[in-house]
């Protein structure tokens, strides 16, 4: 896949809140074009909703007392 592809389908995924897959797409660009400022502050924000998700799920699960995990 071409870095402007993989940039794309990137931007688009942290559109659809898919911060996993965004995370991959942007790190996959970083390593064509580690100086890239704009794509690292996308991946930042990737995984900053990334994480703030797995943190809200943890509270849900403890205050429902539902979770097995």
């Amino acid at each position: 896949m071409t870095t402007l592809l993989t940039y794309n389908l990137g931007v688009q995924a942290l559109e659809e809140r898919d911060y996993k897959t965004a995370v991959e797409r942007f790190s996959s660009v970083l390593e064509a074009d580690p100086g890239n400022t704009n794509v690292r502050e996308y991946l930042a924000r990737a995984h900053f909703h990334r994480a703030a998700l797995v943190v809200g799920f943890t509270c849900l699960c403890n205050l429902s007392g539902t979770c097995t995990e």
